[in-house]
């Protein structure tokens, strides 16, 4: 999910209120941060950072403080979705067959669910 990429770069950049520290912290290059915020502004339509000369500081615009808010819950949403998908219900297979069948010409199926459906 591309947009997940970018929300999470936001979002780091945000918390570490220094591109480079974000950077660090995500395992990317400066320059990569600064092109996904750029991405992230372009499919808003809207400048999330407030950019200037000499700007010592980070600082959201209006747009950005009111997008982090969403992304923020955003990101909760998608890690409780993430441990449900780890951590949640397993499905079962019960199959009855006879002991010849169950020997000879299931084992092969048994397999293929096996590693199709972990």
């Amino acid at each position: 999910m591309h947009s997940f990429r970018l929300i999470d770069t936001f979002l780091a950049v945000v918390r570490h209120q220094n591109l480079s520290k974000a950077a660090s912290a995500l395992n990317l290059a400066q320059t990569t941060v600064c092109k996904r915020i750029q991405m992230l502004e372009q499919e808003l339509g809207h400048a999330l950072i407030a950019r200037g000369k000499g700007v010592k500081t980070l600082r959201l615009t209006p747009a950005g403080e009111e997008f982090f808010r969403h992304a923020e819950r955003l990101n909760l949403i998608i890690t409780e979705v993430d441990s449900l998908r780890i951590h949640g219900p397993k499905l079962s297979l019960t199959v009855g067959a006879v002991d010849s069948i169950n020997t000879f010409i299931l084992p092969l199926t048994y397999q293929s669910i096996n590693e199709n459906y972990p």
